[in-house]
């Protein structure tokens, strides 16, 4: 359903799927659907669906994509050498050792999709303001749009798209004001993957005693945002936070 939001979205560019993005879905699929029916799939790349579970534009980007893939030995492609009339064009699709390899990665959450994945409340009306309004643009300008699940939104069960996400990110923020249980466990999921994870949190939610995050929290660090403290300073503590990960980012 197209709306204003969705429009606002797509103007901004936090709809767009990157190439690369395009790619690690591709064999995503393909290596998920592999291993449902035990070998080789029939892909019919013409269907407008394929293209939109990678997120390529339409269906003969979706090709290209595929034979860039082919001939970087991660996907085994081979297409029959006409179709019939009306026939939905078609291949089989497997992937290489290359690919598998790829895949184990994607899945261990040893890739960097570059981009960052937000963990909040929806609708918190302290939060919102702060995510869509200043972490957003900072990060888009910086190479790493930062998405969350309203953004990612794809066919699928809800818990594994979350978790295939959290896998490909950069990186993690986690925001702490509302309480949301879920966010915990985003959290630990991504630092059971060894990504880089930064707990952030509005001043008064953290040193209110009816709204204090758990104390399991309390030996991480918590950047503070809100209240008195400029949005300057609280990004510029994100930021450099984040820098310091193992990992090494680029921001």
């Amino acid at each position: 359903m197209i709306d204003r939001k969705l429009v606002e979205q797509a103007r901004n560019g936090d709809l767009a799927v990157t190439r690369a993005q395009q790619a690690a879905n591709a064999i995503r699929h393909i290596g998920d659907r592999v291993l449902e029916g035990g070998g080789a799939i029939t892909l019919r790349y013409g269907s407008p669906k394929f293209a939109a579970v990678i997120g390529a534009p339409n269906s003969g980007s979706a090709r290209e994509l595929m034979g860039e893939l082919a001939a970087a030995d991660r996907v085994k492609w081979n297409e029959p050498p006409y179709f019939q009339g009306g026939e939905e064009p078609y291949a089989s699709a497997d992937l290489t050792l290359t690919g598998w390899e790829q895949y184990e990665e994607m899945k261990h959450g040893s890739l960097d999709g570059g981009y960052g994945f937000f963990a909040w409340q929806f609708g918190g009306t302290r939060t919102e303001p702060i995510f869509k309004d200043v972490l957003k643009p900072v990060f888009r300008k910086r190479g790493y749009p930062l998405r969350d699940m309203k953004d990612l939104s794809q066919p699928g069960l809800i818990d594994n798209i979350m978790q295939d996400r959290i896998r490909g990110a950069s990186f993690v923020i986690v925001d702490l004001t509302d309480g949301n249980r879920g966010c915990y466990w985003e959290g630990g999921f991504a630092q059971a993957l060894e990504k880089p994870v930064v707990y952030i949190c509005h001043q008064e939610a953290f040193h209110d005693p009816a709204t204090k995050p758990h104390f399991d929290t309390n030996h991480y660090t918590v950047i503070f945002w809100g209240a008195d403290k400029p949005n300057e300073e609280f990004v510029e503590e994100l930021i450099a936070t984040l820098r310091r990960h193992p990992g090494g980012l680029d921001l």
